[in-house]
């Protein structure tokens, strides 16, 4: 199970992103719902969270 901070309250469906610069990791990025999902590694994906979670089902 995760936290509050990592999947809601209530729980939702949550990406998180972490990002490794300079052999540590950046505070990771989270995404639910409609945010756009922003990544360095794919930045021209134009996808929200609801949107990969939709794909799954």
């Amino acid at each position: 199970m995760g936290g509050v901070r990592f999947i809601g309250s209530p729980k939702q469906p949550t990406i998180t992103i972490y990002q490794l610069e300079n052999g540590e990791y950046l505070p990771p990025k989270v995404f639910r719902g409609q945010d756009r999902i922003e990544s360095r590694l794919f930045p021209n994906i134009p996808l929200t969270a609801a949107q990969i979670f939709a794909m799954s089902s």
